[in-house]
C-alpha cells in the first residue's frame, strides 16, 4: 500500500516559506498507489502572504520516496525532494532548479 499524500496539506520550510498543496494522487480499487501526482501548489511568505499559485510541473511518489517539481511565478522552479520515516512522517530538501546551492529542508505538516 501506498503513502497517502493526496488532499491538501503544508510543507514548512527551514527558511521561513510555506507551501500548501492539493495533489491528485491514483487508486486502483479505491487504494491509492504510488506513481505520478498532480495538483496545485500555493507558496506563502513567512509573514503568511499569498506570493504564488501554480501547478505542479510533475510530481512522483514511489515507495517511501516523493519527489515534486513547481515552476512558480517568479521565475524559480522549486524541487521537493523527500522520504517517508518509519513512523510515516515526509521531510526533505527543497531547492531551485536553477540555482541548486540555495536549498532549505521542508517537513509535512
Amino acid at each position: 500500500m501506498a503513502h497517502d499524500v493526496h488532499g491538501i496539506w503544508n510543507i514548512v520550510q527551514s527558511n521561513g516559506y510555506r507551501v500548501q498543496v492539493n495533489i491528485e494522487q491514483s487508486e486502483v480499487n479505491g487504494v491509492l498507489v504510488d506513481g505520478d501526482l498532480k495538483g496545485f501548489a500555493s507558496e506563502f511568505t513567512p509573514h503568511g502572504t499569498d506570493i504564488s499559485d501554480q501547478m505542479l510541473s510533475s510530481g512522483t511518489l514511489s515507495g517511501d520516496s516523493f519527489v515534486m517539481v513547481i515552476d512558480w511565478n517568479n521565475n524559480t522552479v522549486g524541487v521537493y525532494s523527500g522520504t517517508f520515516d518509519p513512523s510515516g512522517n515526509l521531510s526533505g530538501v527543497t531547492f531551485d532548479q536553477v540555482t541548486p546551492s540555495a536549498q532549505a529542508t521542508w517537513v509535512r505538516l
